[in-house]
């Protein structure tokens, strides 16, 4: 199943409003998780529930009713800092690329959080007041064209430039060693990434980072 409509399915079959948006921002099935861990590590996290962090989290705008709203401070307290600011920051600052990113300015971002519901999207048109603005400087083709992310490019790299990576940092031998994960249910998740039965790149890259940091802190 496609990833964005698995996504939106499991997504849409939540309980409430504040689990459906929470749900919107899994990259995988909480139990498939689970299984990547020795029996013994999963005693300890068995009962951790992300979504309830995230939930949580919303408590600190308590008198938040739109949804919207909702979604964007998860949005900003979450995804943006710890993925695309951090990842891509990095990244390009270690192949002495200048990657600089507007409307990061603290008071900007205030001000925007209490910019009407009615002026942020309209339709289907998402950031209806910056784009009405940006008429007056810009020709409407521009400025309305699709979307062109430039995030980094896990999946390839996981499935391609650093397969062979992959398969040594996350070997039999050193996962053994580290005493953490189920070596099998890591590899398949591998081999199905590979062969395109799951979406997994990320969460290869996860393993890869808590791999890293066990090999040099431990």
């Amino acid at each position: 199943m496609n990833r964005r409509i698995h996504k939106f399915y499991k997504s849409f079959i939540q309980k409430n409003a504040d689990s459906f948006i929470s749900n919107s921002f899994a990259w995988y099935d909480l139990e498939q998780l689970k299984k990547l861990f020795k029996p013994e590590i999963l005693e300890y996290i068995q009962n951790i529930n992300p979504e309830d962090y995230l939930i949580g989290s919303l408590k600190n705008i308590p008198f938040e009713k739109s949804n919207l709203n909702k979604m964007l401070y998860l949005d900003i307290k979450y995804f943006l800092a710890d993925h695309n600011l951090n990842y891509t920051d990095k990244l390009s600052m270690a192949h002495g690329i200048e990657v600089r990113v507007p409307y990061l300015d603290k008071d900007l971002v205030e001000l925007t959080t209490q910019i009407p519901i009615s002026l942020k999207m309209k339709g289907q048109t998402t950031k209806f007041i910056l784009k009405k603005i940006a008429e007056k400087y810009l020709p409407k083709d521009i400025i309305y064209r699709s979307k062109s992310g430039f995030g980094s490019p896990v999946r390839q790299l996981i499935g391609h430039e650093l397969r062979e990576f992959v398969d040594d940092r996350l070997s039999k031998v050193r996962l053994d060693d580290q005493n953490i994960f189920n070596v099998e249910e890591v590899h398949k998740l591998i081999k199905d990434n590979l062969d395109q039965k799951v979406d997994g790149s990320y969460i290869i890259l996860s393993l890869l980072a808590i791999e890293s940091v066990i090999r040099q802190f431990r």
